[in-house]
């Protein structure tokens, strides 16, 4: 594959970007006309990475240009300054780009254009396995990086310093009032990170109304009397101004009073050092000159760039493995599950948000769709995966042992207890536990299992003593938790501490060529273990597949590939391998019979063959190309059974 990463950067007084509308985005889809592409845009530029198979010559930069001032006009003059990246190059770049190292000249990580650009390309179809991937990937690299570094705990944007500045001496800047006298570059950025972060408020002081924020309210007092409309303020942010201003010691003695001495954070923005100089020393008072807030920033640069070297081994290391899993068959693979379909890449997108987290995940879905297996995926892409994964399946325990199970029991609990015994939660410490079929656990136990979740607490079955293990929890269900709360059959609040995250996965019917790729990969496998040379799936027993509807999911798949590759003679699977419910396309489970499962496999073989003779008439030749082998192995069969004619 090439892999190209074209970078368009505008000049400083340049608007931002807006993104291309789903129109103009077909239009280009139509021009670039290579496997996968994404196009994002930002303050100050764009970006687009292109995916094309190697005999495919790409657009350079120039015509790429072009191109897109061709759709969208408006972007002629901005396609300038332009950089080109290629291969490892390219994925490194964007792999940054989706994990937060990269920002744009507002301020805005890149991640949040590249997310909503993602989610559009997706539901256009311009995105496809290989962007899940790198997507997927730079959001778990992401996570990799806030839990094992130290790198985001350094802010770097001035209006990121401010806003943790203000969070350290307010506790939170939700509802806080913010003066501005006079203004300054940074104040725009300020107001984006400060009411996102919750505060309401925002008053410029100025001689002359001067277009700014919306959220901003402007009051036109000559700064002579800006000393007397400070009573309201929690911070006082001054920029530069028209003319000669000096903050006055009464006026924050004013403002002091007025609110019942609550702390007051003042910021000098401008040149003049004398501005704040009569309020520096008063109690509750936090004030700072922009140089200071510059050596913070400093300082914070040097301690991200003390551990960027670590960081960007992880982005080299990922970056080889991408290229690996492009050339292997594990393209369509994600953590020991396999698709290609829009729903399930989705699941795999979630994971990787969520694995690294201690987030409780409610998995749900149809007996049979891998519940278990997203479950493992969490586990294995967490930072427990060092520790145990247990999985409970609450439905195939005996009520009267579960909680037995569960929370452990002291030695003489009950009549038989005679020795005491760590329950599974326990045993699970420091790792994942499942709790597989939880809408089986009964009223008692849902309230147990409720107070560890809210509490962190267990106890023995017997016993005083209070615990606290640290195990993640996740659960799994095929039925609909919501309608047993309804039904009052389940605890509406375990159910809505279980469900923190829910994934639901789709049925196998409704996840399209998926099923080619799965039953491939379970050939695969099983070919391996029953030590046997059966390659792959003809085309009338490929079109089966693909057409029966799966009630039992993924395993009655599994199940289905095992018994053809038993029966299959020869390097293809044909029809007559499959299951009779595939054969005739009728909704039953496909299940071999009691008798089928007491045959061997050489009975299996024989009555197979002689199933496909009789299907053909006994004609031998249509019968070894529908079991795509060749006469003479077919003869040699037969006399082996002993047939030496039809019966």
């Amino acid at each position: 594959m090439k892999i190209s990463l074209h970078i368009f950067s505008v000049h400083e007084n340049e608007d931002q970007f807006q993104q291309l509308p789903a129109s103009d985005l077909k239009k280009l889809d139509t021009e670039l006309a290579v496997n996968e592409w994404l196009f994002f845009t930002y303050t100050g530029g764009c970006e687009i990475i292109t995916i094309a198979e190697e005999n495919k010559k790409p657009l350079t930069t120039a015509e790429l240009q072009e191109c897109i001032a061709q759709i969208a006009p408006q972007f002629s003059h901005c396609l300038k300054n332009t950089r080109e990246l290629h291969s490892e190059t390219a994925i490194i770049q964007l792999l940054k780009n989706i994990a937060g190292l990269h920002e744009d000249r507002s301020g805005r990580l890149l991640l949040e254009p590249i997310r909503d650009a993602f989610e559009l390309a997706i539901e256009e179809g311009f995105a496809g396995p290989i962007l899940h991937y790198l997507f997927q990937k730079g959001i778990w690299l992401h996570e990799k990086i806030r839990m094992e570094s130290s790198y985001y705990k350094f802010a770097v944007n001035p209006a990121t310093v401010l806003r943790e500045l203000a969070g350290k001496i307010f506790g939170s800047v939700k509802n806080k009032c913010i003066h501005f006298i006079g203004w300054h570059e940074d104040f725009q950025k300020v107001v984006t990170e400060l009411s996102a972060a919750g505060a309401q408020d925002f008053l410029l002081h100025c001689t002359k109304p001067r277009f700014v924020h919306p959220k901003i309210r402007q009051s036109n007092t000559p700064p002579s009397k800006i000393n007397g409309q400070l009573e309201t303020a929690d911070m006082i942010l001054i920029g530069e101004l028209d003319s000669d201003f000096q903050l006055q010691k009464s006026a924050i003695a004013r403002r002091m009073t007025a609110q019942n001495n609550a702390r007051l954070l003042i910021c000098n923005y401008s040149t003049n050092e004398k501005i704040i100089k009569n309020v520096k020393r008063i109690y509750n008072v936090f004030s700072y000159e922009k140089a200071e807030l510059t050596h913070l920033i400093k300082h914070n640069t040097n301690s991200r760039d003390a551990v960027l070297p670590d960081i960007t081994t992880w982005f080299e290391h990922e970056s080889k493995e991408f290229f690996r899993w492009l050339e292997s068959d594990k393209r369509y693979s994600f953590a020991g599950m396999v698709g290609a379909s829009r729903e399930m890449q989705r699941i795999f997108e979630l994971i990787s948000r969520v694995a690294r987290t201690n987030v409780t995940i409610l998995i749900d879905g149809e007996s049979g769709t891998g519940k278990e297996l997203v479950a493992r995926a969490v586990h294995n892409l967490s930072s427990r995966s060092e520790r145990q994964f247990v999985a409970v399946n609450c439905g195939a325990i005996p009520d009267a042992l579960l909680e037995s199970e569960l929370f452990g029991h002291e030695k003489g609990a009950f009549t038989g207890a005679d020795y005491a015994k760590a329950g599974l939660i326990e045993t699970a410490e420091g790792g994942t536990i499942l709790l597989d079929e939880i809408a089986e656990l009964q009223p008692h136990l849902q309230v147990k299992l409720l107070r560890f979740l809210q509490e962190g607490e267990t106890k023995r079955v017997g016993g005083t003593e209070t615990r606290h293990p640290n195990v993640r929890v996740l659960a799994a269900t095929n039925k609909n938790l919501s309608d047993l709360v309804e039904a009052g059959t389940f605890r509406s609040d375990l159910y809505y501490r279980l469900n923190v995250l829910q994934l639901t996965l789709p049925p196998l019917r409704e996840r399209g060529k998926d099923v080619v790729l799965i039953a491939n990969y379970f050939l695969k496998r099983i070919n391996k273990s029953f030590q046997k040379e059966v390659q792959e799936f003809s085309s009338e027993a490929l079109q089966a597949l693909i057409e029966y509807t799966w009630p039992g999911n993924v395993r009655e798949l599994e199940n289905a590939v095992e018994r053809a590759c038993a029966l299959a003679v020869g390097s293809k699977i044909a029809i007559f391998d499959l299951p009779p419910a595939l054969q005739n396309q009728k909704q039953d489970s496909g299940r071999p019979t009691a008798t089928e499962v007491s045959l061997t496999l050489k009975d299996m073989e024989r009555q197979h063959i002689l199933s496909v003779l009789d299907h053909y008439d006994w004609n031998y030749e249509e019968a070894s190309k529908a079991l795509a082998i060749g006469r003479t192995t077919l003869w040699r069969k037969l006399r082996e059974y002993g047939v030496e004619q039809k019966p």
